[in-house]
């Protein structure tokens, strides 16, 4: 026997195809005694819907909900929105990339300011709502971001962060553990002997503490004494902190360190900020376009499938980086 069909349900129950439909997809309206019935036929038949035709059932549904807004607010509806968490530049050029990447997967992208009142991020949430929006895209963020207040429910989201945001959502972000123990065997192996770790306490916290466990991690595969120095603000004192240790290697995200002691080799933990006539040194980087890359698809599967609210086991993508730039 071939797989069981909607037609074959509807027929072993006498109804339409389009109350088992209903049934099937949970749509009120049905008669508790008739949908009782079809769930029974659903269950003793062995029917299952067709994977093809529900992800095609979405799209359509999606759209219909589009072309809906659209008629109401007399504007063309977007399809996904981007929160921008913090202001930064990074999160603006994190938002180009999505842009460009939503694009080619034919959605539009729409830019908005997270508000820092909970009232006025639920009121944000019925906006995106109403305008038929189903995907949020949730940018990186200086701390964690408690978004309870959104209406998490009616649309699949993905973050673009460090942090684990409240509550626990699907995310994309750079591998800092990895990246980190990358540069620190990169200085071992242009000779330095005695590497270091600084860094502003609130920075190092926002990788879920993976910068810190990467530095441990190398300092016990290669046996050496870890110098580390993770601090509210670590610039003052740092030359004497570096002197004192005898540091000739050094892990920061503060470019100044580069002038503080002779032949100091360092490499920054992201990309600085690059302006004319400056030399940026080594550093990592993980390229904006790769996250925007990983995030929309992963954002687009979830809205493929219908995977609206938040994710019982949410997963976590890690985009490794690259050593660029010179000593």
């Amino acid at each position: 026997m071939g797989r069981v069909t909607l037609a074959d349900v509807a027929a072993a129950c006498r109804v339409s195809r389009m109350t088992v439909s209903r049934v099937v997809r949970g749509i009120r309206g049905v008669n508790p005694a008739t949908a009782a019935r079809v769930e029974e036929a659903i269950h003793r038949l062995g029917y299952h819907p067709d994977p093809l035709l529900s992800a095609l059932a979405a799209y359509r549904s999606d759209k219909a909900r589009r072309v809906q807004a659209m008629g109401a607010t007399g504007a063309t509806a977007a399809s996904l929105a981007f929160i921008d968490c913090d202001g930064t530049a990074y999160s603006r050029n994190l938002y180009e990339a999505a842009l460009a990447e939503a694009g080619r997967l034919g959605y539009h992208l729409e830019f908005h300011p997270l508000p820092g009142e909970p009232k006025e991020q639920a009121r944000l949430s019925r906006r995106l709502d109403y305008c038929g929006i189903r995907g949020i895209l949730l940018g990186p963020a200086r701390e964690e971001r408690h978004v309870e207040s959104f209406r998490m429910e009616t649309f699949a989201a993905v973050s673009l962060s460090a942090l684990s945001h409240s509550p626990a959502l699907d995310s994309v972000s750079s591998d800092y553990f990895n990246d980190l123990y990358l540069a620190a065997r990169t200085l071992r192996e242009v000779g330095a002997a005695r590497i270091g770790l600084c860094l502003r306490r609130e920075l190092e916290r926002r990788t879920g503490h993976q910068w810190l466990g990467a530095y441990l991690a190398f300092c016990a595969d290669f046996r050496a004494a870890p110098r580390v120095r993770i601090v509210p603000e670590p610039l003052p004192g740092l030359a004497g902190w570096l002197e004192k240790n005898g540091i000739d290697g050094l892990l920061t995200v503060h470019p100044e360190a580069r002038a503080l002691r002779p032949r100091l080799r360092v490499i920054l933990l992201r990309e600085p900020v690059h302006r004319e006539g400056e030399e940026r040194g080594a550093f990592i980087r993980t390229p904006p376009e790769q996250l925007a890359q990983e995030g929309v698809g992963l954002l687009h599967q979830r809205l493929i499938r219908r995977q609206y609210g938040l994710p019982r086991w949410p997963r976590r993508i890690s985009i490794r980086g690259e050593i660029c730039g010179d000593f």
